[in-house]
Parts: C-alpha cells; sequence; structure tokens
C-alpha cells in the first residue's frame, strides 16, 4: 500500500514537472485574448485601474515566459486572464449604467415637454 502512495506520488510529481517546464503559450494566448475583449469593450477608460492591472500582469507573464519561468508565467497568464475577464465585465456595466442614466434623463425630457404641450393645448377650466 505505502509503495502505491509512493508511485502515485512520483507520477504526480513528474506530471507537475512536466507542466512546469513546458511554456504556457495557449494561458498566455487566452489572457492576451481577454484583455483585447476588453479593450474592445472601452476598458481602458471604463474599468481603467482593471484594464491596468489585467495589462500589467500580462506583461509580467509575457516577460516570465522570455526567461523561461513557466510556472510563474502560467500563473500569471491565469491572473490576467481573470482580470482582463473583470475588467470587460465592470466596463460594460459601467457602460449600461450611463446608457440607462441618459435613457432616464431621455424620458424626463419627454415628460417635461409633454407636460408643457398638455398645458398649452388645454385651455384653463375656471
Amino acid at each position: 500500500m505505502r509503495r502505491h502512495t509512493l508511485v502515485a506520488g512520483a507520477v504526480a510529481l513528474a506530471f507537475a514537472w512536466g507542466c512546469a517546464g513546458s511554456p504556457p503559450r495557449a494561458r498566455v494566448a487566452a489572457a492576451e485574448s481577454a484583455l483585447r475583449d476588453a479593450e474592445t469593450a472601452q476598458a481602458q477608460t471604463l474599468a481603467t485601474p482593471e484594464w491596468n492591472s489585467a495589462r500589467d500582469t500580462l506583461e509580467r507573464a509575457q516577460k516570465a515566459m522570455e526567461r523561461e519561468r513557466y510556472a510563474d508565467a502560467r500563473e500569471l497568464a491565469d491572473q490576467a486572464l481573470v482580470e482582463a475577464q473583470l475588467a470587460s465585465a465592470r466596463a460594460k456595466s459601467e457602460s449600461a449604467r450611463k446608457s440607462n442614466e441618459a435613457l432616464e434623463g431621455a424620458i424626463q425630457d419627454l415628460r417635461k415637454e409633454t407636460e408643457r404641450s398638455g398645458e398649452r393645448l388645454l385651455p384653463d377650466a375656471q
């Protein structure tokens, strides 16, 4: 039983080492794609802190790749992906909030204009 546990541990360690030894190109590419999506959602202006954090983390992941620090690159790429997704979500939320405010303002303007028009059209009842 103990030998089985040692073999399983060795296999897990070998798998982990193999993963750590290969460049996480797909993860970095996914983070880059998520950052582009956030950019499309105007995250640079609508979610600036989140977008900046995602961009900076992605740059750190890319530098870790260049230095062949693949475990660090993998972790940073995953973090950059999540940060970029957050930036995109925040930007979309802020955009929707601004659209909602504009729509509410337009509705108020229409109500006021309707009230004014109604007052002019109806004679004073005395």
